[in-house]
């Protein structure tokens, strides 16, 4: 359930009606993707509704309520008082940790700038964090996470563990594949890659990470697909129909929905699928242009932006993997290219770009699949920058606790 969604549901009729167990049911979800101050809002309202008969569950509901979240945020939390028995309990400290959905936040790495220190965008307090002082213990944070080249694509595979693929040397494509150490913080050399690729997609499928793409130093696209073995070691290709599709080499959008590989072309689409090693057609995407983001949610599989005869463009389309049809969906507030997007919390968040009066950007949208509504952040990224990865990392993860939870306790000055 959304921001929006709860805020609005909380003012209907229907909702005020709840009883007592459902709204108890709710409060003790741990993935409700709502604020502390918003939760503690809905149950004073839910109480007003009935003061007389509700009242007596303020303490039980309350206790529910991550009130040492709210005391930091919200004055209006004096009001608990206005009902008998409505006491913070001491015991309630225990809930000073958000729920889950905020639990998380997102990296972001630029390649253009390549100097662009990472950022970090904070779920629960929704701003940006990046230190930039001098001589700053948050800075060796930074530049350990820089890409270790430019225009290689970097994605975090299971166990924490980040991995970048290619790269870029005098324009030209690199075969070079690396693993971020934990231990010693560093990035660590692995076996060379079969062929050059510049800004490939990564997919990670069990102890598999398929490689697929990539533009190499004469401006055509890699079309075979190599994966690498993370258990051996070892680099291997892909036989299948996807090496002699012509069009692909011009250009090409990748995506992995239940462990299927999705190639999206100019003029031709399909699917690989791992498990049999066969290639099936689909639709072909109804426009197609270049720099478009790519992300995939809820089974569908959505093509953001992107542009044509140097003019960017505000289209999004999607793609259902169920009922094999392409939808356009809400535009851009903004027209963009070479954008980063994710998923997270339901939403699809796209960050920088290309823009047709810049040729960086700083800001940011986030797509509300329930509304098909495109909404542009307050929250402004610190610095303009295009040709972004953009990765999901959960707070309570080891990469995070050995890498950034220092770094982000003082990372605002």
């Amino acid at each position: 359930m959304s921001l929006i969604i709860v805020r609005l549901v909380a003012k209907t009729e229907e909702f005020m009606e709840t009883n007592f167990d459902e709204i108890m049911l709710l409060l003790k979800n741990d993935d409700l993707f709502a604020k502390e101050d918003m939760i503690y809002d809905v149950v004073m309202n839910w109480i007003k509704y009935d003061p007389i008969t509700r009242s007596k569950y303020s303490s039980e509901l309350l206790w529910y309520v991550r009130l040492p979240l709210v005391l930091n945020t919200y004055q209006g939390i004096n009001k608990i008082h206005e009902f008998q028995g409505a006491k913070i309990n001491k015991f309630s400290s225990f809930r000073t940790e958000h729920r889950r959905p905020f639990r998380k936040g997102i990296l972001v790495i630029s390649h253009q700038p390549y100097t662009s220190t990472p950022q970090w965008y904070d779920a629960a307090l929704d701003q940006w964090q990046r230190c930039i002082c001098e001589n700053c213990p948050c800075m060796s944070f930074q530049y350990r996470l820089l890409p270790p080249r430019p225009f290689c694509t970097m994605v975090l595979l299971d166990e924490n563990r980040l991995f970048t693929a290619g790269g870029s040397v005098y324009g030209n494509g690199m075969r070079t594949a690396t693993m971020f150490d934990l231990k010693t913080k560093k990035w660590v050399l692995l076996n060379d890659m079969h062929y050059e690729r510049l800004k490939p997609y990564v997919i990670q499928l069990e102890s598999y990470v398929y490689v697929i793409g990539g533009y190499t130093g004469e401006e055509e696209n890699v079309s075979v697909i190599e994966y690498y073995d993370l258990k051996k070691n070892a680099w291997y290709d892909v036989y299948c129909e996807i090496n002699y599709i012509e069009t692909f080499k011009s250009g090409i959008y990748v995506a992995c929905v239940k462990g299927l590989i999705y190639i999206i072309g100019k003029t031709e689409a399909g699917y690989y699928d791992p498990r049999n090693k066969k290639w099936k057609y689909i639709d072909p995407i109804p426009e197609y242009y270049m720099g478009s983001a790519v992300c995939t949610l809820n089974g569908n599989i959505y093509i953001i932006g992107g542009e044509y005869l140097q003019s960017c463009c505000k289209t999004v389309w999607a793609y259902c993997t169920l009922t094999e049809e392409w939808v356009s969906l809400a535009e851009l507030n903004f027209p963009k290219s070479f954008s980063g997007a994710v998923a997270m919390n339901g939403n699809i968040y796209l960050f920088g770009g290309k823009m047709l009066m810049t040729p960086l950007s700083n800001i940011f949208e986030i797509y509300h699949p329930h509304e098909n509504k495109w909404v542009t952040s307050s929250a402004l990224m610190e610095e303009r920058r295009f040709y972004i990865d953009a990765i999901v990392i959960e707070k309570n993860s080891e990469l995070y606790e050995q890498v950034f939870e220092e770094s982000t306790n003082t990372i605002i000055h």
